[in-house]
Order: structure tokens, then C-alpha cells, then sequence
């Protein structure tokens, strides 16, 4: 009888030949081997270049990241030395690998910029991090809490450090990256309420005061906090979390939290019974607000 194999993943079945890395310190391997450089300037550039590779990157792109407003009067020339210098280090990785020569001139010259092309398959992690997000968040649609926790847990988990914070960031990839960020505080959002759904309340309060503490103005981890604190038996730490951070709020915003918020608290106070079933915050909010604003 044959021995059973482990059934590997799309990623799995095929050979990396290309890998870009910036959730976190920038890596760039190719066939295994880096070709980060260790001058700023060049870093800027390949991060540009990997993030959009098989795309062109245009001069303007270049100059807005690189120098802004003030661009050198020798920019041509400039901008052509750094890339030669990156493609030296691509040659000198690739030298002695069988089949790599293609992979030498892969920072390619196009009309009114350059390209980082890549040959099939190149793995990106901020890719791989977005598809695995959007997957958790259709399990959660479906009910399906369990996949949701385990995808959105090892799409967290792809996370090194802030993204490219090893390198210094111009108005591109700064945008780039701070919606990076962003998506990163709604998986961690997802994956909280897919925790709830599956009625792990006292289990992800840790993660819960952890993220609180970090966003500490965040309306929806506070509305999980408040949720998980009720659920766990813990109903006064629940109501002094939302008195904290109505006080925050004004001091800080001078506005108050959100209707939603407020219906939580009431809830709370009345102990409505619905409150006890595990679900996610939204399919909760969802209920609380419908009780609450048919109670006289």
C-alpha cells in the first residue's frame, strides 16, 4: 500500500524562484538568494521596483518617491547608475545557479521607466497576506469560524515588523504601506470577531487589552473588549472599559462613541440575554441595536 502524502498547498506545489518580502524588513530572494542591498537609496528603488514588478515604474514614480519636490539636476544619470548598481547585485546572486541567466538583466529598461521583471511563480507575502484577509472574512459570512481563525491567524502571522521599516519610505511607499497597515488592523478585527463567533471569549481577551492599549480610540476592538469582558462574567470591567473610553473620546476627539457603542453599554446594564450567545461583535450589533431602539 502507498505510503500517504500530505496534501500541499498551490504555493507548495511549485518552486519559489522569485520572493518579495515587506511585511516587515525588506528581503528580495531570488532563487533563495538575497539581493537586498545594504545602501538606502538602492533599497528605496527595489522596493519600488519588487512591489510592482512585471509593471513599469515610471521616472515621474521614481522622482516622487525618491526625491520629491527636489529632484537632482543630474537625475537621469543618477537614476541610471543606482539601477545599474541593482542590477550588478542581481548578477553577481545569480552567478554559478543553473538556469539563472535569465534572471540577470531582470530590472529591464521600458519606454519612460523601468521594470523588475519576474519570471513565474513569484511569491509575495503582502499578496498572499491580502488573499488569506479576504478568505477569512467570506468564512466569517458563511459561518464558518474555525477556517476564518486559522486563516486570518497565519495571515497575521506573515507579519515580521512594521512594514518595510528597514527602509526609507518616500510619499509612494509610504502610502503603500500605511494601507498595508490598515488592512493588518482589520484582520486583526476579523479575526477577534471570529474568535467571538466561535464562543473563545475568555481566550482572546489577552489579544483583546493588547490591542486596546495599542488603539486605544479604536470604536470596534473596544465594542469586542466590552463583548468578550460581559461574556467571560467579568460585567463590571466591561462597564468601566466603557466609561474609560467615553472619557477618552471627549478628551481627545471632543465627540462622544457611537449610538452602537452606547446600545452595547445598555445592554449590558439590562443583562439582555442575547448578549450571552456567542457571535460575532457585528451580527451582535446588529441584534443589541434592533432590542434596544424598539425598548420604550
Amino acid at each position: 500500500m502507498a505510503e500517504a502524502t500530505k496534501r500541499k498547498s498551490p504555493l507548495e506545489m511549485v518552486e519559489v524562484m522569485v520572493e518579495v518580502k515587506i511585511l516587515g524588513a525588506l528581503e528580495v530572494f531570488i532563487h533563495g538568494t538575497s539581493v537586498v542591498p545594504s545602501a538606502p537609496k538602492l533599497r528605496q528603488i527595489l522596493a519600488l521596483l519588487a512591489i510592482r514588478s512585471n509593471s513599469v515604474v515610471t521616472i515621474s514614480d521614481f522622482v516622487d518617491e525618491i526625491w520629491g519636490s527636489r529632484p537632482p539636476k543630474s537625475l537621469s544619470t543618477t537614476l541610471q547608475t543606482y539601477i545599474l548598481q541593482i542590477r550588478k547585485i542581481l548578477k553577481e546572486a545569480g552567478e554559478g545557479e543553473a538556469g539563472i541567466n535569465e534572471l540577470k538583466g531582470s530590472i529591464v529598461t521600458r519606454p519612460g521607466g523601468y521594470m523588475f521583471q519576474t519570471p513565474e511563480p513569484a511569491r509575495k507575502d503582502f499578496e498572499v497576506f491580502g488573499e488569506s484577509v479576504e478568505k477569512g472574512h467570506q468564512k466569517i459570512l458563511s459561518g464558518h469560524y474555525p477556517d476564518a481563525v486559522e486563516l486570518l491567524t497565519g495571515a497575521l502571522g506573515l507579519w515580521r515588523g512594521s512594514a518595510l521599516v528597514d527602509v526609507h519610505r518616500g510619499s509612494l511607499l509610504d502610502s503603500f504601506a500605511v494601507k498595508l497597515e490598515e488592512v493588518r488592523m482589520s484582520a486583526h478585527i476579523l479575526r477577534m470577531d471570529a474568535c467571538l463567533g466561535q464562543g473563545c471569549d475568555l481566550q482572546i481577551l489577552p489579544d483583546l487589552n493588547s490591542l486596546a492599549r495599542l488603539h486605544p480610540l479604536n470604536e470596534k476592538i473596544q465594542y469586542q473588549r466590552m463583548l468578550a469582558l460581559y461574556r467571560s462574567g467579568q460585567i463590571a470591567e466591561s462597564l468601566h472599559g466603557y466609561r474609560k473610553f467615553y472619557s477618552d473620546m471627549l478628551d481627545q476627539v471632543g465627540i462622544e462613541p457611537s449610538p452602537q457603542l452606547r446600545e452595547l453599554q445598555e445592554a449590558i446594564l439590562r443583562s439582555v440575554s442575547v448578549l450571552s450567545e456567542p457571535s460575532p461583535s457585528e451580527e451582535t450589533r446588529k441584534v443589541i441595536s434592533g432590542i434596544v431602539r424598539r425598548t420604550p
